[in-house]
């Protein structure tokens, strides 16, 4: 006999839903926009990663 419990946080619809919406946001870009998000979204995770360094969250 199999029970399921209600889930608080679903982990796999957080990631489809974020890819879903970067794809919605890509689709309509051209080559060189889509070169300059994937740079500033690199340059955005690189600060955090460096932030989170630094305070040791």
């Amino acid at each position: 006999m199999e029970t399921k419990t209600k889930k608080k946080f679903d982990a796999v619809k957080m990631m489809r839903d974020i890819r879903s919406k970067i794809d919605q946001n890509l689709q309509s870009m051209t080559s060189e926009q889509r070169r300059e998000y994937y740079a500033k979204q690199r340059e955005e995770f690189e600060k955090w990663k460096m932030a989170k360094k630094i305070t040791g969250a």
